[in-house]
């Protein structure tokens, strides 16, 4: 995890599966635990998602809903995970950039 700019920045592994979701979770909560604007979920290095990565993602989301940190997934586009967030209609939940350049703007909003 990375801060730039009161910009927190979690970068998911190659994999995000059973195996290492726990970990991300963790990094995920270790971000918010820094009270940053922003929250930026780096998938641009992903090429798998499994259901318990979906899961840890989903919930962590869930749990920014009543704060005032907004939530950015960074995907390449046509990539396995937006495909996979698209196919499942989770993309219409969260606020998607194809760049850590556009993520991390604060102008926007969720």
């Amino acid at each position: 995890m990375s801060t730039q700019e009161r910009v927190a920045v979690v970068t998911a592994p190659y994999d995000v599966d059973v195996h290492n979701s726990a970990h991300l979770k963790n990094d995920l909560h270790e971000a918010f635990r820094m009270k940053p604007p922003v929250i930026v979920l780096n998938f641009s290095e992903t090429i798998y998602l499994d259901s318990s990565g979906l899961g840890v993602v989903i919930g962590f989301h869930r749990r920014l809903i009543d704060t005032s940190t907004r939530f950015v997934l960074v995907l390449m586009p046509h990539s396995y995970v937006a495909r996979l967030l698209e196919r499942t209609g989770c993309d219409k939940y969260f606020t998607i950039e194809s760049s850590m350049e556009k993520a991390s703007k604060p102008s926007f909003s969720n």
